[in-house]
């Protein structure tokens, strides 16, 4: 099919100039929001699969498993997400620390075959919660303990029973208890709703996850006894 140039510019010589103004502009927004899009960071809900990424700007989040300061001031953070761990790097130490919520913006890169988050700036780092301010429920700690190992966490609960200096602590259903080494051998009656800060590690003698260093602040009595 023949295009009929001279018809065409015809028409578009009828279109008042302040339509084609018009159209060019929205052309450009469209253009120029699609452009946007192109350049946002990959959002991440979780760490499975991070090699698929290298060199991409993504962001992820995690909890705070440890930090450290390097001798040059910049800093190497893990953060762990359901037992995965990957390793962040900022150029500047950030005001962090174990168990708190974490959210970055970088570059995925490969270190010493170690995959890790480059920062693109410190203020790229937020953190989303801190440890003292998020609860951990007791049948996560219970479902999937490996989630939590070694990471400072808050819990509620009921006090249910003690046996040989260990404390177990249920949730409302009673369906799920998970045992804790109180400090100082201070120990709430039975039915007591406590709340719990504490760390949770693996007992390989007795081949259980139980709570150690644990502040247990009583808040009151239940009629709930076990």
């Amino acid at each position: 099919m023949k295009i009929n140039t001279p018809l065409i510019q015809k028409i578009i010589q009828k279109i008042p100039i302040k339509y084609i103004t018009l159209l060019l502009s929205i052309t450009g927004v469209i253009f120029l929001y699609a452009l946007s899009l192109s350049q946002q960071p990959i959002i991440l809900s979780d760490l499975n699969s991070i090699e698929d990424y290298e060199g991409k700007e993504v962001t992820l989040t995690g909890t705070i498993t440890e930090h450290t300061t390097t001798s040059y001031g910049s800093q190497l953070i893990t953060i762990q997400s359901n037992s995965t761990q990957l390793i962040v790097f900022s150029d500047e130490p950030l005001t962090v620390h174990s168990g708190d919520i974490f959210q970055g913006t970088g570059t995925i890169q490969e270190y010493q075959d170690t995959w890790e988050l480059v920062l693109s700036n410190p203020k790229a780092a937020t953190i989303l919660s801190t440890w003292q301010n998020t609860t951990t429920h007791i049948k996560d700690l219970a479902e999937h303990p490996q989630h939590y190992l070694n990471i400072p966490l808050n819990t509620t609960g009921i006090i249910d029973h003690i046996y040989e200096s260990i404390v177990y602590l249920r949730d409302d259903t009673g369906n799920y208890t998970i045992p804790f080494l109180p400090e100082n051998n201070i120990i709430p009656d039975p039915g007591t709703q406590v709340s719990v800060q504490a760390t949770l590690t693996y007992d390989a003698t007795h081949l259980r996850y139980i709570l150690n260093d644990c502040n247990v602040i009583p808040q009151e009595k239940t009629n709930q006894e076990g």
